[in-house]
């Protein structure tokens, strides 16, 4: 395992599963992708991953819980779904320890995985989106739900590629 290469994301086969009511009286839509993670984990693939796209933000659908568990859709998709945050939480720590004192002079510290694998989303749906992020803050240990701009803050690039690496000039 090569410990020193980083988890990429790739998000494909966007669907568009249906609209669901939002907390604001308004609509929320629902989205499917094929996500594909690799790096020194090898090569992870997941389909029917279900993201939450409401207003101008998007996130995994699930995060929003600390237990990362929807609590709007089939118990077999929520179980899924539960699944794969969980995983990714597990690559976000490993990432993070890897990077040890470093880790926290980068933006996104802690959520990496979930981070890459919602910045994948935004540039295979190619919409103007923020990454919805869910994580427990490691100073008061509360679960916290907070936006990202990925664009200003370096999760993509504008001249991105769907390869989960900026492209090349």
């Amino acid at each position: 395992m090569n410990i020193g290469m980083p988890i990429f994301a790739k998000a494909e086969n966007l669907r568009f599963l249906m609209e669901i009511p939002n907390d604001e009286g308004g609509q929320a839509c629902l989205w499917a992708a094929d996500v594909k993670l690799s790096g020194h984990i090898g090569s992870l693939f997941f389909e029917d991953i279900v993201f939450l796209e409401n207003g101008n933000f998007v996130s995994i659908c699930g995060i929003e819980s600390e237990d990362g568990r929807p609590q709007h859709l089939s118990e077999e998709v929520s179980d899924s779904q539960q699944g794969f945050i969980s995983t990714l939480r597990s690559l976000s720590k490993h990432e993070t320890e890897m990077l040890g004192a470093l880790a926290a002079a980068f933006d996104g510290y802690g959520f990496m995985a979930e981070g890459k694998v919602t910045a994948a989303y935004i540039s295979a749906r190619k919409a103007p989106l923020c990454m919805g992020i869910g994580r427990t803050d490691p100073a008061s240990g509360k679960y916290e739900l907070f936006g990202i701009d990925p664009v200003e803050s370096g999760w993509l690039y504008a001249d991105v590629m769907n390869d989960g690496a900026p492209a090349n000039d």
